[in-house]
């Protein structure tokens, strides 16, 4: 019976690799309803979850080209499994290339000579590249697992600074008013006399206190005139405002 098509979905494929071809009919119903657990289902036939795990890693990585429902595949757009296809011919040359020691009846029963079509030195070539790209392959999966791993990493460290600044609180208006207050204290007893009227400090007036700020911290934000002005302003209501 001729096996072959145009166009297979990855477990028809599977199911032709797997010589099970007289039972397609039972494995297609048994997929269409337990997708996910066909290894248990059948249990005899080990190659079978072997080749379509081995065909849809292919697609995944582009190794293998297929289509949608007869059409190219939208860049990132979700796709369901059961509706993807694959050409014979782009079957044909994937397995050549990836597995020259297992072709598959299905694609080759029309060709002559199924294993000599290439030279030696062109066969050892594509060995050679294969073996390459699997080592191509396994870095860059590394590298998307240590990329996974450092995400992961991050939005933890940002749920954790979340939590702390769900946990502090804003400063409550009677705090404000405690801080305006010791400010507006300490302003008084810079410009302040003692008892027997002696300066307290060298500084005449809340301008020169201002002056000697900006000239300590010049850099310091937060510490311009202007600032220094409103909150020494806001500090001096509060002293004398009702609690």
């Amino acid at each position: 019976m001729d096996s072959s098509k145009t166009y297979y979905t990855p477990l028809e494929a599977a199911v032709r690799w797997s010589n099970l071809i007289t039972h397609e009919h039972e494995i297609l119903v048994a997929a269409g309803r337990y997708p996910e657990k066909l290894s248990l289902l059948f249990p005899q036939w080990p190659d079978l979850p072997k080749y379509i795990d081995r065909i849809y890693d292919a697609i995944e990585w582009n190794d293998l080209p297929a289509s949608w429902l007869g059409h190219a595949i939208p860049p990132g757009q979700p796709i369901e499994r059961a509706f993807l296809t694959v050409r014979h011919t782009d079957l044909r040359r994937w397995v050549t290339l990836y597995y020259p020691d297992d072709l598959p009846r299905f694609l080759f029963e029309h060709c002559d000579h199924p294993r000599i079509d290439v030279s030696l030195g062109a066969h050892l070539c594509l060995l050679s590249d294969k073996k390459h790209a699997e080592r191509e392959l396994l870095a860059t999966r590394q590298e998307c697992r240590n990329l996974v791993e450092a995400l992961e990493a991050k939005n933890l460290e940002c749920n954790v600074l979340a939590a702390r600044l769900e946990q502090h609180e804003p400063l409550s208006e009677q705090g404000a008013t405690v801080k305006n207050r010791a400010i507006a204290a300490l302003l008084q007893l810079l410009l302040g006399t003692s008892n027997s009227g002696q300066a307290l400090s060298r500084f005449k007036s809340q301008a020169a206190i201002v002056d000697e700020i900006m000239i300590r911290y010049p850099d310091v934000a937060g510490l311009s005139k202007r600032s220094l002005d409103r909150h020494f302003a806001e500090a001096n209501r509060s002293l004398y405002s009702k609690p």
